[in-house]
């Protein structure tokens, strides 16, 4: 889905039919902005009742290569994880 195809079946809502297309783009763009804050301070926000997102900072590490049993270090690292809601998996 693109970003008009999904503009339009947001404005196909019942809660959004008196809403503007460009209002509902205004607020997309908004929420893209609060999102990227949010995972540039490692922290997590829960959105609607399908995922949480956030940032998440991992620390350098040892590992192993499991084939030869080597160990190697892991290099520090910024990530962004996300856990959907089971309703999602209803879906």
């Amino acid at each position: 889905m693109v970003k008009n195809e999904f503009i339009a079946a947001i404005k196909d809502t019942e809660i959004c039919a008196d809403v503007s297309k460009k209002d509902i783009e205004a607020v997309i763009k908004g929420m893209s902005e609060v999102l990227l804050d949010v995972i540039a301070k490692n922290d997590s926000v829960k959105v609607g009742s399908v995922v949480t997102i956030g940032g998440k900072h991992r620390d350098a590490r040892v590992g192993h290569n499991p084939a030869t049993g080597e160990k190697l270090t892991i290099a520090a690292r910024d990530g962004v994880p996300y856990a959907k809601f089971s309703s999602v998996a209803k879906a």
